[in-house]
């Protein structure tokens, strides 16, 4: 008679395993893909002239504060008569005019954008290449009540807990290997008998063109 017991510490590795890979947040992710996404532009930035972090940055500029631009001090002759009109106007250089130019320029911030996302497609398919690992979990509990008898209330509780882990990987053929990982455990409180479940599964799929 096989000892169920022997199910509880691969049922409890992988339902902490689960919990582990679902609870990382999209603040995560988002991190990672930054990472990935820049390490490719940095190597194509080296080639590119007059390239830094700046260029490879798609974060939106901050709006210019007019209050941190200098004024005019004085009055320019030639506005004649009108020339109070721009006493103490916000006043900016030419190299400041093409700075704002450029990089609050629509059109430019879109073209980084693109880049940006050329970049990021890429780093999908480098995944989709590479080993892929995921899992899922779920613990529940239930309880259900019998009459037997007069007067005689049973209660049978159950815990349900199931886990599964799979991985897969994309050759450069285009066969897809994939193996998955199934655990069910399920303990009776009431009479203290438990069971489990384990099933590993494997396939390779190859298309033919």
């Amino acid at each position: 008679m096989p000892n169920h017991r022997l199910f509880q510490p691969a049922v409890a590795f992988l339902t902490l395993l689960a919990l582990g890979l679902s609870s990382c947040s999209t603040g995560f992710y988002k991190k990672w893909a930054d990472k990935e996404t820049y390490g490719i532009l940095r190597k194509k930035a080296s080639k590119v002239p007059n390239s830094g972090q700046a260029f490879l940055d798609i974060t939106p500029p901050p709006p210019v504060k007019l209050e941190e631009l200098r004024k005019s001090m004085k009055k320019e002759e030639f506005l004649g008569d009108r020339a109070y009109l721009e006493e103490n106007a916000r006043v900016i250089s030419l190299a400041e005019a093409l700075d704002y130019a450029v990089h609050r320029n629509r059109t430019y911030l879109v073209q980084k954008e693109t880049v940006y996302l050329a970049a990021l497609n890429l780093t999908l398919v480098r995944q989709q290449y590479g080993p892929i690992i995921g899992g899922g979990g779920s613990t529940t509990k239930a309880s259900t009540d019998a009459v037997t008898g007069i007067n005689n209330l049973v209660r049978t509780s159950t815990l349900t807990t199931t886990g599964n882990l799979g991985f897969s990987a994309l050759t450069r053929t285009g066969a897809l290997l994939a193996t998955n990982l199934t655990t069910n455990f399920v303990r009776f409180f009431t009479g203290g008998s438990d069971s489990g479940i384990s099933q590993l599964g494997f396939s390779l799929a190859q298309p033919l063109l």
